[in-house]
C-alpha cells in the first residue's frame, strides 16, 4: 500500500538488519531517518515510553494493518513531519502520538 502511493519502503532485511534486536532497529531508525512501521506490541509500547527516531505503531491485527494504515495515513504523516522523536500509534478508530502521553 505504501509503495502504490509513492513511498519509498525497505524491510529490515533489505537494511541488513533481518535479525537485529528492537534496540538494534531503533538506533538505524535514529541514524537514518526512515520511518519504522511495526504491528509488534512489545516494541510499540517501548518506543511509546521513549520515543526515539519516527515509529508507527499498529495496533491492530497483522492482517488489517494495511487498510488501517492507509484509512489513517495523511494524520500520520502530518504529524511525524512535526517532531524528530515520535511514535504513533495508530489503531482502526484513532491516532495517538508520543506527545498526546505525556
Amino acid at each position: 500500500m505504501l509503495r502504490q502511493q509513492g513511498h519509498e519502503c525497505w524491510t529490515a532485511s533489505d537494511v541488513g538488519l533481518a535479525t537485529a534486536a528492537d534496540d538494534e532497529l531503533t538506533v538505524w531508525v535514529a541514524s537514518h531517518k526512515p520511518v519504522l512501521v511495526s504491528s509488534d506490541a512489545e516494541f510499540g509500547r517501548r518506543r511509546k515510553r521513549n520515543a526515539t527516531g519516527h515509529h508507527v505503531w499498529l495496533k491492530c491485527r497483522d492482517w488489517d494493518a494495511s487498510s488501517v494504515l492507509e484509512q489513517h495515513l495523511p494524520d500520520v504523516i502530518v504529524r511525524l513531519a512535526t517532531r524528530t522523536d515520535l511514535t504513533v500509534q495508530v489503531s482502526p478508530d484513532s491516532v495517538s502520538d508520543s506527545s498526546d502521553w505525556r
